[in-house]
């Protein structure tokens, strides 16, 4: 950390980075977190998908990467098919959804709902209005607990 700051104070005058490239060529930073640093932080969608564990095991599950074997491997099929100018919605979204399905054969229940079809726009939409309830009722208890 402090290499970094340093790195930071130094090289970009105490402003951290806001391009993709240069966020990599600090010393700890790996594609997850600049993608992570230009999306959130910065607001471009157009950077990439971040992929933590979440997004990695529900995308491995629900068959939208292949056999990826690794997080970089899954952005990258992800981005193959996730519209530009998503990117940041879908992966706060598919974070949301595996926060909320942990259980470790959720999967099965929630893929039957979708038998004879395997759109991935459809499990998606579908993992947007879970999260999206979930989002609902935390918000309604947060409002009940004030």
């Amino acid at each position: 950390i402090r290499l970094v700051t340093d790195e930071i104070v130094n090289s970009y005058k105490g402003e951290v980075p806001s391009s993709y490239k240069q966020l990599l060529s600090l010393k700890g930073v790996g594609p997850k977190i600049a993608n992570l640093m230009c999306s959130v932080a910065f607001s471009k969608d157009d950077t990439g998908i971040v992929v933590d564990t979440h997004v990695h095991r529900i995308s491995k599950r629900l068959g939208w990467v292949g056999d990826a074997k690794n997080p970089e491997e899954a952005r990258k099929s992800l981005e193959k098919w996730v519209p530009v100018g998503t990117w940041t919605q879908f992966t706060l979204d598919v974070v949301g959804f595996g926060q909320f399905t942990r259980k470790k054969d959720w999967h099965e229940d929630f893929l039957r709902q979708f038998e004879g079809g395997k759109d991935k726009y459809n499990i998606a939409n579908e993992i947007v209005r879970l999260v999206n309830i979930k989002q609902a009722t935390q918000s309604v208890v947060r409002q009940q607990v004030i």
